[in-house]
């Protein structure tokens, strides 16, 4: 249940875990250029800048044009894409809630660190060494998706994401779901390795709430309540047995690739059936509409999606049979390993009525001018030599003393609550 900080019930909340989302960004690596090229997969900053080299100079796609794009991101989806979120983690942790942190018991924002500048010395040796291109910054979903696996032969050797949905179809042979590779988190030169973002205050959001003009409140609680129960839960979030779903056989693996399953939404006896005779969409589950527990991507019910579910292929890795297996498999593998520790991470704190327009004032006007000179620093337009200073200056002007007074004065009145939580 979901309570105010007096403990006052607020709402029935509805409880998500995506596990591969949750563990975003990632990058994902061209394979076969590795493979042509002799390449070892990188593990540091240097040695990935090193790869990305290669791939600019060394041909990879074997055309003779000098076409190929090292790197790129884009601006669509939940800041997975971002080249800043993914490379941030080999300097610093930028995961938390707004994009703030907790460092020695104080909210503090990162992006005013001597690691941040660090961050943005190395993106602008990529952009000027021409390792990523303005794309990363401007290109939408359907851009992206040309770029990186619409174009033949191959130009682009690493993609953002949080999995390749973003860049990929889901069709057999298809380039992003055969031949592209999570990359694990990059270590830095000072040793730093994080994955951003995962946060555990993720996946909580509020679905059900009771007016005070409701004439049976109790009676009413009781039936919400009911929506949280396992057997709710699962006819709400996956349908009919039998039909919209079935039992795991004996054996069947986990989304993170480990014994356990309880679900899967294909018919064991028929896994792979015929897409033009099976039926798209049977509508017998309402997920995402009750504050239920959401069965669909968590890792410990082991529910194993259609989506993409191509039949295997000899030589492949079973783990990349099936597509949601996968991304969650890679997402455990390669990045739950390098989590920041919980007490980094700001929780969702509740802002008084009082100070809500403030707050909101101050973070669009911090954030937007972040966003803005960051990229001018990437692209050589600002030196992080000789405009840094002026760069802390104008956030001071716009507000960000107050900014952090307010965010930890607030976590000092609500740490203990968050700490119970945990």
């Amino acid at each position: 249940m979901s309570s105010d900080l007096k403990g006052n019930i607020y709402a029935l909340p509805r409880i998500t875990e995506c596990y591969f989302c949750f563990r975003g960004p990632k990058a994902w690596y061209y394979k076969p250029w590795l493979d042509k090229l002799g390449l070892e997969v990188p593990q540091t900053t240097e040695e990935f800048y090193e790869m990305l080299v290669a791939f600019k100079t060394q041909d990879p796609n074997g055309n003779g044009k000098a076409d190929e794009i090292p790197l790129t991101g884009s601006n669509v989806g939940w800041d997975d894409s971002d080249i800043f979120v993914y490379l941030a983690g080999s300097f610093l942790y930028i995961g938390g809630w707004l994009w703030l942190m907790i460092d020695s018991g104080k909210v503090v924002e990162p992006k005013i660190s001597p690691e941040y500048r660090e961050l943005l010395r190395y993106l602008n040796r990529l952009y000027s060494e021409g390792l990523f291109t303005d794309l990363t910054f401007t290109m939408n979903g359907s851009d992206y998706k040309r770029t990186v696996n619409g174009s033949e032969p191959p130009i682009v050797g690493v993609a953002l994401s949080s999995y390749p949905g973003m860049f990929a179809d889901f069709s057999p042979g298809d380039r992003g779901l055969d031949d592209f590779y999570t990359l694990p988190p990059l270590e830095g030169p000072k040793g730093v390795r994080y994955a951003n973002v995962w946060n555990p205050y993720n996946g909580v959001d509020l679905r059900t709430v009771m007016s005070t003009s409701n004439p049976y409140p109790a009676l009413s609680f009781r039936l919400l309540e009911t929506t949280m129960l396992p057997e709710v839960t699962v006819r709400a979030d996956l349908g009919i047995e039998g039909v919209d779903y079935y039992l795991a056989p004996p054996g069947t693996k986990t989304l993170t690739g480990e014994d356990g399953a309880l679900w899967v939404n294909y018919d064991p006896e028929n896994p792979y059936p015929d897409p033009d005779t099976e039926a798209i969409q049977r509508n017998y589950a309402m997920p995402n509409r009750w504050p239920t527990i959401n069965i669909n991507g968590h890792e410990k019910f082991g529910f194993i999606s259609k989506m993409g579910r191509l039949p295997p292929k000899e030589g492949i890795d079973p783990d990349r049979a099936d597509y949601n297996v996968m991304i969650n498999v890679s997402s455990k593998r390669d990045y739950e390993p390098y989590n920041a520790p919980v007490s980094m991470m700001l929780p969702p704190l509740t802002i008084p009525d009082e100070l809500i327009d403030e707050v909101e004032d101050l973070r669009s006007g911090i954030r937007d001018y972040i966003e803005i000179e960051s990229v001018k620093f990437v692209r050589g337009e600002k030196s992080v030599e000789t405009d840094w200073e002026k760069y802390l200056g104008d956030l001071n002007d716009l507000g960000m003393p107050r900014y952090l007074e307010i965010y930890n004065q607030l976590y000092e009145e609500q740490k203990e609550i968050w700490a119970a939580v945990q």
